[in-house]
C-alpha cells in the first residue's frame, strides 16, 4: 500500500489507502485489520466492504460530513477524520504531491 490512513472511532474502523496492486493490497489491508484488532479475519471478513475510486472518496465525504453516522449529521466525526489524517502525517503514511 502506497499511502494509508486508519480511521477508528467508537462505531467504525476504516482503512483508506492508495495502492500499487488492488487485489494484493486489499489482502494486505485485511491482514493488517486482523492484526490490529487481534481478531481472526474469518470472524469479520464477511462484514468488510471495499470501495474504489470514485466511491471511496464519496464514502469518505459522507463519513466526514456525518451523513454516514449512527446519528445523522454528527459533527464529532469531522474532528476524528482530521485527527486520523494528522496522525497519518506524523507517521508519514500519506505522501505529499
Amino acid at each position: 500500500m502506497k499511502e494509508r490512513l486508519l480511521l477508528s472511532t467508537c462505531n467504525r474502523t476504516e482503512l483508506y489507502g492508495v495502492v500499487y496492486n488492488g487485489h494484493d493490497s486489499i489482502q494486505e489491508a485485511k491482514k493488517f485489520l486482523s492484526e490490529y484488532t487481534k481478531t481472526d479475519l474469518s470472524v469479520f471478513e464477511d462484514k468488510l466492504y471495499v470501495f474504489k475510486q470514485p466511491h471511496s472518496v464519496e464514502h469518505l465525504f459522507s463519513v466526514a460530513s456525518g451523513l454516514d453516522s449512527m446519528v445523522l449529521g454528527e459533527t464529532e466525526i469531522t474532528g476524528q477524520v482530521k485527527d486520523a489524517y494528522l496522525s497519518a502525517q506524523e507517521h508519514r503514511t500519506p505522501e505529499k504531491y
